[in-house]
C-alpha cells in the first residue's frame, strides 16, 4: 500500500516499535535498578542488537525509496527471526546476501562487554532522541585482507540494493579507518574516494556524454615527497579503469615540482608575479619541465632564486660567514686580539661549520677558520669528519655490491 495514503505517525509507529524492541534486548533488566546503577551489557547482546538495527534501517530505507508500506508480518520475521527478504524486497537475493555479509562483519568485530551508566553526566544525550544509541555507536573490525575484501563486497552490495531508482540512498552505513591516518594517508583516501564517487555517480546517471573534464586543485597536498612523485601516475592509472567508456581531460593546479617533472612545458601554464604586482604568464618556450632536475625546477619554475636550503640554516650559515669575514679583516690589520673574539662566538662558529652537510660549503668555511686561528684541533676535527665520510661511502659501495 502506498505511503501517501497513511498519516506519518501511523507509518512510523511499527518501525518505532521494532526499534524499541531491539533496544529492550540491551536493557531489559535496566528497569529493575535505580537510575544511579552502572550495569554491564554482554558483547554478544550488543552484536545482536547492532545486526537487528541494521536490518531495521535497511527496511526503512528501502520502503522510503519504494514509497510503500511493508507487510508487517514479513517485516517482523525478517528483522527478528532471520527470515528471507522475499516478500519485502524485489531484489531479495541481494538483500539476503547483504545481511549474511553484515552478520559476518559483526561476528569478526571487536566489541567488548560495555559498562553503562545512563544518568551519568559524562554522556551527552542532546544530539540524539534516545540515549540507548550510545550503546551501539561503533564497531571495530580487524584491518586484515579478509576483512577488507568483505567490506568491499558489502559496500558494493549495499549500494546495489539501495540503487533501484532515481530516488536512491547511496548507503546507510558509515566507515572510518582507525587509528587516525597521517595527513598524507587521509589526503590520499579522501581524494581517490571522492574521485571514485563522482565518476560512479555520473556513470549511474542518465547523461550520455563520454568526454569528461576532471579539475584537481592541489590534490597532492599532505603527501610525502615519495608519494608526490607518484601522484600523476596514480591519477592516470585510476582513470584508465574508465577509459572504455570515457575520455578524460585533466586540469590541475599544483605547487609540486615533482608533478611538473611529469609534464611537458606545452601542457603547463606557469604563472609568476610581475614587477608591477600583476600576475603574468611565462611563455612555454622559456622553461622545460619533463624529467627535469628537481633543483632546476625549483629555481626556474618556482622562482626560488635565493637558494634551496631552509631559511633557518641559511641565516646561521650567513652569520658564520659574516663572523669569519669580520675576524679575517681584523687579523689582516693586526687588530685581532683575544678580547675581540669571544669564546662563545668562536665555539658556536666551529659547531655550525661542523654540522653543515654540504661538503664544499663546509670545507670552504673550515679553510677560512684555519686561516684565522691556525688551530690543530680544528684540523684534527676535520680529518675525523672526512674519515667518517670515507667510511660512509665505503659502506654504501659495499651495500650496492651486495
Amino acid at each position: 500500500m502506498n505511503l501517501d495514503t497513511y498519516e506519518y505517525k501511523e507509518v512510523r509507529k511499527p518501525f518505532d516499535e521494532d526499534e524499541n524492541d531491539i533496544f529492550n534486548l540491551l536493557i531489559e533488566k535496566y528497569s529493575q535498578f535505580a537510575h544511579d546503577f552502572e550495569f554491564t551489557i554482554q558483547s554478544e547482546v550488543l552484536k545482536r542488537a547492532i545486526h537487528l538495527l541494521y536490518k531495521l534501517n535497511l527496511v526503512v530505507a528501502k520502503f522510503i525509496i519504494q514509497n510503500e508500506v511493508p507487510d508487517l508480518e514479513n517485516k517482523k520475521n525478517f528483522i527478528f527471526n532471520d527470515a528471507s527478504a522475499k516478500g519485502l524486497f524485489n531484489n531479495h537475493k541481494d538483500v539476503d546476501n547483504l545481511i549474511k555479509i553484515h552478520k559476518e562483519i559483526i561476528r569478526k568485530s571487536d566489541i567488548q562487554d560495555k559498562k553503562f551508566y545512563p544518568e551519568s553526566e559524562k554522556y551527552n544525550y542532546k544530539d540524539v532522541s534516545d540515549w540507548r544509541f550510545y550503546l551501539i555507536e561503533n564497531i571495530y573490525v580487524p584491518n586484515d585482507e579478509e576483512t577488507i575484501l568483505l567490506f568491499k563486497y558489502f559496500i558494493e552490495l549495499e549500494e546495489k540494493v539501495l540503487n533501484e531508482s532515481r530516488n536512491t540512498l547511496r548507503r546507510i552505513s558509515n566507515y572510518i579507518l582507525s587509528p587516525t591516518m597521517s595527513s598524507g594517508e587521509s589526503s590520499y583516501m579522501n581524494f581517490f574516494s571522492r574521485l571514485y564517487d563522482v565518476i560512479e555517480r555520473y556513470d549511474s546517471g542518465y547523461d550520455d556524454r563520454n568526454n569528461l573534464i576532471v579539475f584537481i586543485d592541489e590534490g597532492e597536498i599532505g603527501y610525502h615527497p615519495a608519494w608526490n612523485k607518484c601522484f600523476l601516475k596514480w591519477v592516470i592509472n585510476f582513470l584508465n579503469n574508465y577509459t572504455k567508456k570515457y575520455k578524460f581531460q585533466i586540469i590541475l593546479t599544483t605547487h609540486s615540482p615533482y608533478l611538473l617533472s611529469d609534464l611537458t612545458s606545452s601542457n603547463i601554464i606557469l604563472l609568476k608575479r610581475g614587477h608591477n604586482g600583476n600576475t603574468e604568464i611565462v611563455p612555454s618556450d622559456k622553461f622545460s619541465t619533463f624529467g627535469a632536475n628537481i633543483h632546476e625546477l625549483l629555481a626556474n619554475s618556482f622562482f626560488l632564486t635565493d637558494g634551496f636550503i631552509g631559511e633557518f640554516a641559511k641565516q646561521n650559515i650567513q652569520w658564520v660567514i659574516d663572523k669569519l669575514n669580520e675576524w679575517r679583516l681584523l687579523k689582516s690589520s693586526n687588530n685581532l686580539i683575544a678580547g675581540q673574539v669571544t669564546g662563545h662566538d668562536k665555539n658556536r662558529v666551529l659547531e655550525i661549520i661542523t654540522i653543515i652537510a654540504d661538503l664544499i660549503v663546509r670545507n670552504k668555511l673550515f679553510e677560512m677558520y684555519w686561516e684565522i686561528f691556525d688551530e690543530d684541533s680544528a684540523l684534527t676535527n676535520e680529518i675525523e669528519l672526512l674519515q667518517e665520510r670515507i667510511d660512509q661511502l665505503k659502506n654504501r659501495k659495499r651495500d650496492d655490491i651486495n
